[in-house]
């Protein structure tokens, strides 16, 4: 799936920002990175040696996904800051703020988990500077490719055939979609009708009668789905 963006594969966000241009990051690519920056040896997920920040340890630039939790944590100077539980693509990353940042309460991240809200992070070095999320169309990172194809509302899947899905909503004048064959897919963890949790998915999750939100962060391919949140839910 596409969460991420990048200049050029280097961290000179500013000069990003300068030129008006954003070389983007795909999923297949940053797979590829954490691949080549795997361990030779398992390591204890309780072992403090480990970087719970994995392949966005010294990534700067924009991240994509869903914000889980959050948590009071020290950092390497010993400060108290935010720690982020940050799910992107088919992994979970523990990412600290600069203790600058203002983080969302429990309660508001249960509000986008339960209205399939994404998070986008703007990282330097690995640290969370600022943050948005999906429903204020980003607007502080303004994402150029951003589209948000279920209007900030669960849609009913009405039909799916290989990737290309029919719902009950329209956006555009459409309810037929394009999935990317590497969409970041998020299936919901539904308990008493809200939603909890989300872990990482496949197109065999999304169905017909399920709930999705479907979104675009980068515009490489205008018009098609490259994030899914998918749910069984109550008609919302």
């Amino acid at each position: 799936g596409i969460f991420t963006d990048i200049d050029s594969q280097v961290t000179n966000v500013n000069a990003s920002a300068l030129r008006g241009h954003v070389a983007l990051m795909t999923y297949r690519v940053a797979d590829d990175i954490a691949e080549s920056n795997k361990p030779d040896e398992t390591t204890d997920p309780e072992d403090d040696s480990e970087d719970l920040a994995g392949f966005l340890a010294d990534y700067s630039g924009r991240a994509y996904g869903i914000v889980l939790s959050t948590a009071k944590v020290l950092n390497e100077k010993g400060d108290a800051v935010d720690e982020y539980e940050f799910l992107i693509g088919d992994k979970i990353l523990y990412l600290k703020t600069n203790g600058k940042v203002l983080t969302d309460g429990t309660d508001i991240i249960e509000q986008h988990l339960n209205s399939g809200h994404l998070y986008g992070l703007q990282l330097r070095d690995g640290v969370v500077t600022k943050f948005d999320t999906s429903d204020t169309d980003f607007s502080s990172l303004k994402p150029s490719g951003f589209e948000d194809f279920t209007d900030d509302a669960w849609a009913e899947v009405k039909s799916v055939s290989n990737h290309v899905i029919e719902t009950d909503r329209t956006h555009n004048g459409r309810d037929v979609f394009t999935v990317l064959e590497d969409a970041s897919i998020y299936v919901a963890v539904v308990e008493k009708g809200k939603v909890t949790d989300y872990k990482p998915g496949t197109i065999r999750d999304i169905k017909t009668g399920k709930n999705v939100r479907m979104y675009s962060v980068t515009g490489d391919d205008p018009g098609v789905v490259e994030i899914v949140l998918v749910g069984e839910l109550s008609k919302r």
